[in-house]
């Protein structure tokens, strides 16, 4: 449940960020979340708010502390076609060979450069896939727009969490 609420808010704090507010470093609170204070002051991006008593405008998120990091994601079996839309569909097996159930928590597509640097990136971290036991597998399918040329491939990285 704690993704569901802490989807939107990153989206709240990409888009505060964007129009010129700053974000403070998280703040862990103890009880399972961390604030973060987000403000902003007049002036555009590039211009220094004038001298003045006002106080900024404040937001306080309280979103929740990622669990440990599951160790041992993998995705196996991964195809690429292209799909109707141009872009290609993915499909692959999230295996976990970790010692503990796994909550996935992002999925993402990389494009690789043949000497391993990751030229471009698409994710989602809004993964609906049940938790993974150890030795388990599930199916899964996305969607990417990014298209390796001569020399680059796809790479499919799985991130998750201690299933709680």
């Amino acid at each position: 449940m704690r993704h569901f609420i802490a989807v939107p808010a990153l989206f709240l704090l990409l888009a505060l960020a964007a129009c010129g507010s700053t974000a403070t470093t998280p703040v862990a609170n103890g009880d399972g979340t961390n604030t973060f204070v987000i403000s902003s002051a007049t002036g555009g991006p590039g211009v220094a708010p004038a001298a003045s008593t006002e106080t900024p405008n404040t937001l306080t998120l309280n979103l929740p502390t990622p669990g440990p990091a599951a160790t041992g994601l993998t995705m196996n079996d991964v195809a690429f076609a292209p799909a109707t839309d141009g872009t290609l569909k993915v499909t692959g097996k999230v295996v976990n060979q970790g010692p503990t159930e796994a909550h996935v928590t992002r999925i993402s597509i990389q494009l690789v450069s043949d000497s391993g640097e990751v030229l471009a990136q698409s994710s989602t971290s809004n993964v609906k896939l049940a938790p993974v036991v150890p030795g388990d597998q599930v199916a899964w399918q996305g969607q990417t727009k990014l298209k390796p040329a001569d020399g680059q491939t796809l790479r499919v990285v799985v991130e998750g969490e201690v299933a709680n």
